[in-house]
């Protein structure tokens, strides 16, 4: 068997490594929303996610910062801003809310000598 202080140390370095895989993911979608679920293998929740509030929080600082001449500053332009950025915000919230979840492999059998 397995001696039990190797145990314990296999579960401390396992649950570590959890630990940080989680904090990487959390750290990841804070930057970038839908981030953490690419990362995981979730392609289209993530990528709906990330396209989302990329376009969005793009256009909000397109009117806001880089076009205010092109768009008045009217009540048009003042619901554009609105939309966008509450398009932005849910995109985000909703990339915090979805937790990633990673997808399970069955691990690899081990051979032993003399089976085959």
């Amino acid at each position: 068997g397995i001696p039990p202080a190797a145990r314990a140390a296999k579960a401390t370095e396992i649950a570590r490594f959890v630990t940080l895989k989680s904090l990487l993911h959390r750290v990841s979608s804070l930057v970038a929303p839908g981030a953490a679920h690419l990362s995981v293998g979730q392609f289209p929740l993530g990528l709906a996610i990330l396209l989302t509030w990329a376009v969005s929080a793009g256009a909000w600082l397109s009117l806001h910062y880089f076009s205010p001449g092109i768009v008045s500053d009217g009540p048009v332009a003042g619901l554009l801003k609105v939309v966008f950025a509450a398009v932005a915000a849910l995109a985000y919230v909703a990339a915090q809310a979805v937790k990633p979840k990673p997808v399970v492999v069955a691990a690899p059998r081990r051979v032993r000598e003399g089976e085959a």
